[in-house]
């Protein structure tokens, strides 16, 4: 198995592990995305400064999104015998 694999296998669990409100896997994901991030944020905004503010929204989007999906989890099962699926 190449690095590359076992690091995307390893990356879904921490998804997986966010989706159940983990924050350390929010975190550890953050860890590893953030360089690249910033990098394609400096490249396409050119301005060091707009690019750490443009990644520092994305990772509170990111974030945002994170919440609210383990609230529709945490939903969708009292949903269930309402035949709403």
């Amino acid at each position: 198995m190449s690095v590359a694999v076992a690091t995307a296998e390893s990356d879904s669990r921490l998804i997986q592990r966010v989706a159940g409100g983990d924050r350390d896997a929010f975190t550890e994901l953050y860890r590893r995305f953030a360089r690249p991030v910033l990098g394609m944020a400096m490249r396409q905004l050119g301005d060091n400064g707009r690019a750490e503010e443009a990644a520092r929204q994305e990772h509170e989007e990111e974030e945002r999104k994170a919440a609210e999906e383990r609230r529709r989890c945490a939903f969708r099962p009292g949903l269930g015998g309402m035949g709403v699926a």
